[in-house]
């Protein structure tokens, strides 16, 4: 997830994260890291957000390239944060 002011400061940050994922994952060689499923509210927080289309990702690591990706915008309001599930 990347969060931001603007829609290019939170993609610069979403790139940000994802870098370290894969560095990290890379480093003590532990794979699974990668393909571990985010917490479920992510996945409801993506459902209710709309396409953003303000650049492109491409992350390289070693053998790893990420060059597409789908990004959304996700903007919390009282309409949809009861859809959003909270631990």
């Amino acid at each position: 997830m990347g969060d931001g002011k603007t829609k290019e400061e939170a993609l610069d940050n979403l790139k940000d994260a994802i870098g370290i994922q894969v560095e990290a994952s890379l480093k003590y060689d532990n794979p699974r890291n990668l393909f571990k499923p985010a917490d479920g509210r992510f996945f409801a927080m993506f459902a209710a957000g709309t396409d953003v289309t303000v650049g492109a990702v491409h992350l390289e690591f070693d053998s790893v390239v990420i060059d597409d990706a789908e990004v959304r915008e996700y903007i919390e309001s009282d309409a949809n944060c009861d859809a959003i599930p909270t631990r």
